[in-house]
């Protein structure tokens, strides 16, 4: 057999907005999932079927979301029904048809320059030839599918650009961040002994994805390194909402150590295209000198 695409005519419409010409690298981009469905009228029941009814032919089993598919699923595990609403749209001789348009939002974060990535969204519906008299399959109860087609189309992607973020001007802390962020540390104890642990907690808040933020590079800052003993390692963060949480244990070298120095963050900020740098706030803590147990001590033990 040969298998070939079903022509969807001027039957079903799907397209994606991007809402934006570009966007850098790691920004949010808000998509919608746009679908243009034609109403099917049967002139023997002389019934058209609703928009409710138009959405449920589109065969979950065979569509492909992309980018929209948390979406979907979350729409489905809060049971909220897809609503559609009666919208013109001008055929090929320029007569305005009745269409049912369906939208569906996402919100991605491009990682790589050039075109916008939305993942593969094929919508596969089936679309009726005709209808029978049977159990109900419609809201309108008392009919069912007799014949069918299906329809497949293929989403025209967005033409919003994704541009990487510039090298000029770039700060030596900078991490990869786009977007609008704050930061703030809090720290326990804040009275210790020269050499005992300090719990760091360093919290960011921001509109960009949190997954991805890393904080501040404690063992490349010399006003932290001069004065703490620090892991060198990257730290593992914990995301809550718009909130990413950074615990690190730091040790101060010495007595008399009166604060935590302010820590910077540095981001891109594509509101204005340029980096900015915000700072914590110092946190003053007292380093008691260590105990020292006299050589004498040990030798007579």
């Amino acid at each position: 057999f040969r298998a070939v695409k079903s022509e969807t005519g001027d039957l079903l419409y799907v397209e994606v907005d991007g809402k934006q010409d570009k966007i850098y690298v790691g920004e949010s981009l808000d998509l919608t999932l746009r679908i243009l469905v034609k109403p099917y009228h049967d002139g023997r029941f002389d019934i058209t079927l609703s928009p409710s009814d138009m959405w449920d032919l589109i065969s979950q089993q065979h569509t492909e979301w992309g980018a929209f598919q948390e979406t979907i699923e979350g729409w489905a595990e809060d049971r909220q029904s897809v609503t559609g609403e009666r919208v013109l749209r001008s055929d090929a001789e320029g007569e305005d048809q009745v269409y049912y348009a369906y939208e569906i939002p996402a919100t991605i974060y491009p990682t790589r320059p050039g075109q916008v990535d939305t993942g593969d969204v094929q919508i596969v519906l089936q679309y009726p030839t005709a209808l029978q008299q049977n159990r109900g399959f419609f809201s309108s109860g008392g009919l069912a599918i007799a014949q069918a087609r299906p329809l497949v189309e293929n989403a025209k992607v967005p033409s919003t650009r994704v541009i990487p973020v510039p090298e000029e001007g770039r700060p030596a802390d900078y991490r990869g961040a786009v977007g609008q962020y704050e930061m703030i540390t809090r720290a326990h104890p804040r009275r210790v002994k020269a050499g005992d642990p300090i719990t760091l907690n360093i919290g960011i808040r921001g509109d960009g994805p949190m997954e991805l933020v890393q904080s501040p590079p404690l063992s490349e800052l010399s006003t932290v390194t001069e004065k703490f003993k620090v892991p060198g390692e990257s730290l593992a963060g914990v995301v809550e909402g718009d909130v990413k949480v950074f615990s690190v244990d730091i040790r101060p070298r010495t007595a008399g150590i009166a604060e935590i120095p302010a820590l910077p963050l540095s981001f891109f900020n594509p509101a204005n295209e340029k980096y900015e740098t915000v700072y914590s706030e110092p946190i003053s803590i007292e380093v008691d000198a260590a105990d020292q147990l006299a050589l004498s001590s040990v030798v007579s033990s």
